[in-house]
């Protein structure tokens, strides 16, 4: 082989060296990108932009279709939400709490003619922890989502207080579940009237709403303990000492997604806080 044809060859070696290690050094190097980008400081200042839901495009964080897994053990609680350590600071949801903020998760309510009520639904804000209280952020609809279970106890401390609407959803999966709803309005005759409607393909079936609570001028007042109940297609809720619902029936559900949400109707969403959270499936 001639000088000329051996520089060539080393020549080539060489450039094809060079290139892998280019590309292994490229790899290691977005690979670690995610991880060396500093957490975002929350302050009360910036606490709307720190919590922007994901741009328009991006990834829906909607519950996932297919079958339906429980996802907490039977007969033990599981304590979803309460903080030990209260700061007067905003922080994020710690990803570890087993709750998952929905973004641009959407169903429409059963009564689109009234503007007080549920109507197209669609979730935008984020939830934030303050002064011992898991908060969603306000002026906009949000959801969480709390466990995917058939029959189930849910007990906490919360504060439906104030004005505006909120909803706690069971049993939905892939469109189909119930939703109660709450509305506290400006005037006391009209009180604050709790509202139940089954959902299908992601709309309020209208022949299916009716007013459930016939204390509609209970008042929430200040934190109160809830205990909220579903065995045997049946529901339950009881808020402070009062027995709002008790053993409502609910014939076409099944295992699915509990979710608690506020939403935007003819008030801005209901200043909701929640101070403990925890849940168990029961047989």
């Amino acid at each position: 082989m001639s000088c000329k044809s051996r520089l060539e060859s080393v020549s080539n070696l060489w450039l094809t060296l060079s290139l892998g290690l280019c590309l292994v050094l490229s790899s290691a190097a977005s690979g670690n990108a995610d991880e060396d980008k500093p957490a975002p400081k929350v302050t009360t200042g910036d606490l709307n932009k720190a919590l922007e839901p994901p741009p328009a495009g991006a990834s829906s964080t909607a519950p996932v279709t297919g079958e339906p897994e429980v996802d907490v053990p039977t007969g033990e609680w599981t304590i979803k939400f309460i903080d030990k350590n209260p700061s007067p600071k905003p922080s994020l949801l710690p990803k570890d709490a087993g709750l998952q903020v929905l973004h641009d998760f959407r169903f429409t309510g059963a009564r689109l003619d009234n503007e007080h009520l549920l109507g197209n639904f669609s979730s935008e804000s984020e939830w934030y922890v303050q002064r011992g209280y898991l908060l969603p952020v306000d002026k906009k609809d949000s959801a969480l989502r709390i466990a995917t279970v058939e029959d189930f106890e849910l007990e906490g401390i919360w504060n439906a207080e104030g004005r505006g609407g909120w909803f706690l959803m069971f049993g939905y999966h892939d469109g189909h579940g119930y939703v109660l709803e709450n509305t506290q309005f400006i005037s006391k005759e009209s009180g604050s009237p709790w509202h139940l409607a089954e959902l299908r393909g992601g709309q309020g079936i209208k022949e299916s709403f009716f007013e459930v609570v016939d204390e509609h001028l209970f008042e929430w007042k200040e934190d109160q303990p809830v205990r909220l109940a579903i065995r045997n297609k049946e529901l339950s809720l009881k808020v402070g000492k009062s027995q709002l619902l008790k053993d409502v029936p609910l014939p076409n559900y099944g295992v699915g997604d509990v979710i608690v949400g506020t939403f935007k109707g003819r008030y801005d969403p209901k200043p909701l806080k929640i101070k403990s959270l925890r849940i168990r499936a029961v047989k």
